[in-house]
């Protein structure tokens, strides 16, 4: 009897030092009641106590899922998913800012057939040129040119056809652009919707990252605050 007293005090010790107090008392009861003979070795014991107690605590995760876990989740699969959108539009989007320069540009030939007989405000309508500048017009062929982008244009009146040099992107580069600015007429709109839904659900759920009581749910907020303060001074200055 005096054994067993003793091995119940050590017992309690371990429970005591490897889980919370509380946790502690109620395992080793439990475990005094389930298990009465006390002849285990106290290191096969304490490997049992630790399995009983990741059980529970996987039963009591499982059945106690917040919206916090599910946005989380969402939060993060949804990065992994955009990934390859963001790099498209991030880098169709710098090179739309310097457009109107000739970084990675490179002169190319054009040749086009348009209608017969056309002026040339509706030569630069048909080629969607909106700086047209017409350098000579002796009634059959027009000269013309478009800064910063056409150069040596000529049009012919009796046959319709167009010469001319534009400053074009590479191919993969100049799709990219077109992927970026492409119009609702075009089905694959749809997929700069669905993107820009998805950033504007990243932005919000970006709040369900941390707890509210915790010091990185505070700075978040600092963060944001100045996020929008930023957002609104371009606006103001545009």
């Amino acid at each position: 009897m005096q054994k067993q007293n003793a091995t119940f005090a050590w017992d309690t010790e371990i429970f005591m030092n490897h889980f919370h107090p509380k946790i502690a008392v109620v395992m080793h009861n439990t475990y005094a009641i389930d298990k009465p003979e006390l002849n285990h070795p106290p290191q096969f014991r304490l490997k049992i106590m630790r399995e009983q107690e990741m059980e529970a605590q996987k039963g009591r995760k499982s059945t106690n899922k917040s919206l916090r876990y599910y946005m989380r989740i969402l939060h993060r699969d949804i990065g992994f998913l955009m990934i390859g959108l963001t790099l498209v539009f991030s880098l169709s989007g710098i090179l739309l800012v310097y457009r109107q320069t000739d970084l990675l540009k490179s002169d190319t030939a054009v040749v086009r057939t348009l209608s017969s007989g056309l002026t040339a405000e509706s030569v630069g309508k048909a080629l969607h040129l909106r700086n047209l500048k017409v350098s000579s017009d002796d009634g059959r062929y027009i000269l013309f040119s478009s800064e910063p982008s056409v150069h040596d244009g000529k049009y012919d009146r009796e046959n319709g056809s167009v010469a001319l040099t534009e400053k074009q992107l590479p191919t993969l580069l100049n799709k990219l652009n077109l992927l970026h600015k492409v119009g609702s007429a075009n089905t694959i709109h749809w997929f700069s919707v669905i993107y820009g839904t998805l950033l504007m659900f990243l932005a919000v759920s970006s709040f369900w990252m941390f707890k509210p009581s915790t010091r990185q749910f505070r700075r978040g907020l600092a963060l944001a605050t100045g996020g929008v303060a930023a957002a609104a001074a371009l606006v103001a200055i545009i």
